[in-house]
């Protein structure tokens, strides 16, 4: 069984470089470590994030075309809405989530994240690799 030691230690990373393009809604970034979203383990590297003609599912591409995944999200409140490009990653039994995509004022996602699909997804890419 799979140790959830430090279950939601939540990390937010700005990424250097990250540069939003507001009209179709498109951030780039460089994230430096191996990331899971959704079902999908994808590696560091530099990533095109792009809203698709459904504001709800993002696609998160490696800009060498190697790894590519859909994911769905939700708005952030605008209480919580940041201004500065970034991605926000959450930690959970030592890996790191995408949790939030801020790119820009109407920009900002949230990938719904729960510890039991975390866990879920934690056994699932581990029972494929």
């Amino acid at each position: 069984m799979m140790k959830v030691g430090i279950a939601m230690a939540a990390m937010m990373i700005v990424i250097a470089g990250a540069s939003p393009v507001r009209a179709d809604q498109r951030l780039t970034a460089t994230v430096p470590f191996d990331f899971l979203v959704g079902q999908s383990r994808l590696p560091a590297g530099r990533y095109v994030v792009t809203e698709t003609f459904d504001p709800a599912v993002v696609s998160i591409a490696s800009e060498d075309g190697h790894h590519f995944v859909f994911t769905l999200t939700i708005p952030v409140s605008p209480e919580e809405a940041v201004l500065s490009p970034e991605l926000v990653f959450q930690m959970f039994g030592g890996e790191h989530f995408l949790a939030r995509i801020n790119a820009g004022i109407d920009g900002n996602r949230e990938v719904p994240l729960t510890p039991a699909t975390m866990e879920r997804t934690l056994q699932l890419v581990a029972s494929t690799h």
